[in-house]
């Protein structure tokens, strides 16, 4: 047969690794449908014109994990791989591999490099990883595998082009073996290898593994292989085979993929170095707390201002239209004046709650609990526990609820002995109204006041006093 002209080439791949769309792509839907010879499973084939109006015979066989089949259509397709006699045998196979699933594609792709059948590996759905920002080393995979690699998209049809080129090219089998036969059945191979009449050793372990599977061992020899290895020790042989292929596999895609940062990874990266670092995250932490009680002072007195402004005005208006009685003073000195005290701390709170969302929003709360968690284990709590302990800042209530993520139940129970120790929200006009009074409105350092420093020690007293809390709990 003229390889040249009469090429016989078949797409072989794991279950949804996209041949059926390859196929489609190659052939242009032009395809013919039968059963294998003998069985009943659906056999597609088609004309595939190669470069230079070359022309092959494309099969799509079934897919199939391995070559150690589990049902009838996967041993249909090891069937027309390693019988040399069957009619639908390629001279080439294109190998289909999910680029999503790479390493359990590789898998099938070791055992036809061993088995000595030219191949070329079509890497699909390339595009789906690239738009996940990973890169797909092409030529080192190919270099490692001896074998033509082609990234491609059967959705899209980019890359058939490429593969096409590399079908054209008839590349020959790989020389390299990726799993070799143990050395305690080399005297069963060799004597295998005689009676197949091929030098590949690993033909000789499957048979040994599966003797009925080939058809070129008479009756007798599959008794005497049986006889060497019982059926249980043969499915041992081929599960440390899996096991062996998996660790070699692995090594091979080593470096193969390889994430590639956007500038929004890039600049994450960066801040974490600066967030993270041993010495000045906690020094940043400190200052960012700071800030947020600088602004509850600060930011939050401009509408506090405008609300006690708009109260005194309320009451103002109520003394001129309503007339002098118990009741009247009742309601402008009693309830109207009650709810402009309250009222007017709803900046103070608000701005707590936005910020504390803020922290965990962004992701720095997470990085406070990384960074946090050496200091915070000698006190018998870990990282995890300043999700509630910040939370209790807003309200203790739901921040007891926090610690419900806390996996230690031991952990778990002093955070939520310690967390209404926090400074809560409902402190806040205690807090303000106190340092109001005692404490002088004076500049610091230039945007710190030292009524929002002392603010911020409130809260930095609550949390020293819950680590103490915390370290007498766990001795205890």
């Amino acid at each position: 047969m003229d390889r040249a002209t009469n090429l016989k080439v078949a797409l072989l791949g794991t279950p949804n690794s996209g041949k059926s769309s390859l196929f489609n792509r190659l052939t242009g839907m032009n395809q013919r449908t039968g059963n294998f010879p003998g069985v009943t499973v659906e056999r597609k084939s088609a004309t595939l014109v190669l470069p230079n109006n070359r022309q092959a015979t494309l099969t799509d066989l079934p897919g199939t994990y391995t070559l150690y089949p589990n049902g009838e259509e996967e041993r249909i397709t090891c069937e027309v791989v390693r019988n040399p006699q069957h009619p639908d045998h390629p001279d080439l196979l294109v190998v289909v591999v999910d680029a999503t699933q790479l390493k359990r594609g590789m898998i099938l792709v070791s055992q036809i490099i061993d088995w000595g059948i030219p191949l070329v590996v079509a890497v699909n759905m390339s595009d789906l990883i690239e738009k996940e920002g990973i890169s797909l080393h092409i030529d080192l995979l190919a270099q490692r595998l001896q074998t033509p690699v082609i990234a491609l998209s059967g959705l899209t049809g980019a890359g058939v082009k490429e593969l096409k080129a590399a079908i054209a090219q008839t590349p020959t089998a790989a020389t390299q073996r990726i799993f070799v036969p143990p050395l305690d059945l080399e005297r069963y191979t060799n004597t295998i290898c005689q009676w197949l009449g091929t030098q590949n050793s690993y033909r000789a372990f499957q048979a040994l593994i599966y003797p009925r599977d080939f058809a070129r061992l008479s009756p007798d020899q599959i008794r005497q292989i049986q006889a060497w290895v019982s059926p249980e020790q043969a499915t041992l042989h081929a599960a440390d085979e899996m096991l062996l292929r998996y660790d070699r596999t692995e090594a091979l895609l080593q470096g193969v993929l390889s994430n590639k940062p956007s500038a929004s990874e890039k600049l994450t990266n960066q801040l974490d170095r600066i967030l993270l670092h041993r010495f000045g995250g906690y020094t940043i932490f400190g200052i960012i707390l700071m800030l947020i009680f600088q602004a509850i002072f600060t930011w939050a007195s401009y509408p506090a201002d405008l609300i006690e402004s708009a109260f005194g005005s309320l009451m103002a208006w109520l003394v001129k239209v309503l007339p002098q009685a118990w009741w009247s003073n009742l309601f402008i000195n009693g309830i109207v004046a009650g709810l402009g005290g309250i009222v007017v701390f709803i900046p103070q709170i608000a701005f707590l709650f936005f910020f504390i969302a803020l922290l965990e929003e962004s992701g720095y709360m997470s990085r406070v609990i990384f960074l946090l968690d050496r200091l915070m284990r000698p006190f018998g709590l870990s990282g995890r526990a300043i999700v509630p302990l910040i939370g209790g800042m807003a309200c203790a209530v739901p921040s007891i609820m926090m610690a419900r993520s806390i996996p230690n139940p031991f952990e778990r129970l002093i955070a939520i002995m310690v967390t209404p120790l926090m400074s809560c929200s409902a402190r806040i006009p205690i807090y303000i109204l106190l340092i109001s009074m005692f404490v002088p409105d004076i500049r610091l350092i230039g945007f710190f006041s030292l009524q929002g420093l002392v603010m911020g020690g409130m809260y930095i007293l609550g949390f020293v006093t819950a680590l103490i809390a915390a370290a007498i709990l766990k001795n205890t």
